[in-house]
């Protein structure tokens, strides 16, 4: 390729470019037309189009444009047309449904779920829980229900909720504490500073806690009910059945006693009571997880 080449290719180049331009922005500026029957001359004519929230009031004529007319109140039209009349707002909002778009001159009005509901076969359905051991993996939206996904490991959720994602478990020792119980997808990690259980000192409180934390985490549907009848040959039935549920509520029944006889030890009463209804291997548990002697 020669100078007198590369010197003259640019100008060329942007001459070309121009021309295009130029045309695009014609083709684009110029207004959608209609072919129309001159009712006079009978001749073909083109008319240009009435724009959005307007419609057609006299067809045009081989002398004369157009003419539009604005949309009344309850009409619109969305696009350029050549109606002579403007469409009637006809979409009303439901049972559980509010206005995102009113009716105007351009739009028909636009309705849609209200919060926490979704679309489903034209009507508006509250959207889904996820059950304990689930969490929210995608929120529910006007048009699509919640998504939910088993919690993974190292997370739980103990609710229902349309919100909530899995929450991950306690860093027990992160924080100095000892693991009492594990967590799983439906609880957390339950923690303790208890090492050890010994009633005569400042920390029998915290290890009673602890040691009917661990045992409400071990006991079986069956075991319970062996404690139930083991408590009704004592006399102490409590008002409601136990269940798994209500079991630690079971330490505030048991200290009862205590109130009236405060050198009653609480953990040697639940320990008898394990041994009086036969429950002796989560009796030993507590013995050896607790260091309590036997």
């Amino acid at each position: 390729m020669s100078a007198q080449s590369l010197r003259h290719g640019p100008p060329a180049n942007k001459w070309i470019l121009a021309v295009v331009v130029l045309v695009m922005l014609d083709v684009t500026d110029s207004e959608p037309t209609y072919q129309w029957k001159d009712p006079t001359t009978g001749e073909a004519v083109t008319c240009e189009k009435c724009p959005p929230g307007t419609s057609v009031s006299s067809h045009c004529t081989r002398d004369r444009r157009t003419e539009c007319q604005r949309c009344p109140g309850l009409h619109y039209t969305e696009l350029w047309n050549y109606a002579d009349e403007c469409r009637y707002c006809n979409v009303f909002c439901g049972e559980r449904e509010v206005e995102v778009q009113p009716c105007d001159p351009t739009h028909n009005r636009q309705c849609q779920c209200q919060p926490g509901f979704y679309l489903d076969f034209e009507f508006c359905v509250e959207h889904s829980k996820c059950p304990p051991g689930f969490g929210v993996q995608t929120l529910g939206t006007s048009y699509s229900d919640t998504v939910c996904q088993k919690c993974l490991p190292g997370t739980f959720s103990n609710t229902s909720s349309r919100t909530e994602p899995c929450q991950p478990h306690r860093d027990c020792r992160a924080e100095g504490l000892a693991v009492n119980v594990e967590g799983d997808q439906h609880h957390d990690t339950l923690c303790t500073s208890c090492r050890g259980y010994d009633a005569s000192t400042q920390e029998g409180d915290e290890c009673e806690q602890a040691i009917f934390d661990f045992m409400t985490s071990r006991i079986s549907p069956k075991s319970l009910n062996q404690l139930l009848r083991a408590l009704e040959s004592t006399g102490q039935r409590p008002r409601k059945q136990l269940n798994k549920k209500s079991l630690r509520k079971l330490r505030t029944f048991l200290q009862k006693p205590r109130d009236s006889n405060p050198g009653q030890n609480l953990v040697d009463t639940l320990l008898q009571l394990l041994d009086h209804a036969h429950l002796h291997k989560l009796q030993k548990e507590i013995r050896r997880k607790f260091r309590i002697d036997q």
